[in-house]
C-alpha cells in the first residue's frame, strides 16, 4: 500500500463518519503524485462530495473537484466505481440547481452517468 492510497481510505473513511475536515486533508494528500487515473478521478469526487456535505456547503469548492473528476470521466477513465460516487454527488447537488454553475454541471454528468459504451479503462 502506498503513502496515497492509505490517505485516500482514510479520507473515505472520515468522509464517512462525517468528519469533513480529516476527509479533506487525507483526500489532498492522496492526490499528491497522482496522474490523471482513476484514483485520481475517484478523490476528486469524493472532495467534492466533503464540500457539499459540510454544515455550510461550499459550492464553489464542490464544483471545482467535481469538474476535474468529470473531464477525466468524460475522456480517459471509465469506472463504475466513480459513476457510482459521481451519481451520489449529484444527488447532493440537486437542491443547489438553481445555481446556474451547478445546473451546468449537473447537465454534464447525465452522459457519464447514462453512458452505455464504456471506454477504455486507463490507470
Amino acid at each position: 500500500m502506498t503513502p496515497a492510497h492509505a490517505h485516500g481510505q482514510a479520507g473515505y473513511c472520515h468522509l464517512r463518519t462525517g468528519d469533513h475536515t480529516r476527509a479533506r486533508h487525507h483526500l489532498r494528500q492522496s492526490l499528491q503524485g497522482l496522474d490523471y487515473s482513476r484514483e485520481d478521478a475517484l478523490r476528486n469526487t469524493l472532495l467534492a462530495t466533503t464540500y457539499i456535505r459540510q454544515p455550510h456547503p461550499d459550492l464553489e469548492k464542490a464544483l471545482s473537484h467535481a469538474n476535474q473528476s468529470l473531464t477525466l470521466l468524460q475522456g480517459q477513465v471509465d469506472s463504475a466505481r466513480c459513476r457510482g460516487h459521481l451519481s451520489q454527488l449529484t444527488t447532493a447537488l440537486t437542491p443547489y440547481r438553481a445555481s446556474q454553475p451547478v445546473a451546468n454541471f449537473l447537465d454534464r454528468t447525465s452522459s457519464v452517468l447514462t453512458s452505455e459504451h464504456p471506454r477504455p479503462a486507463h490507470r
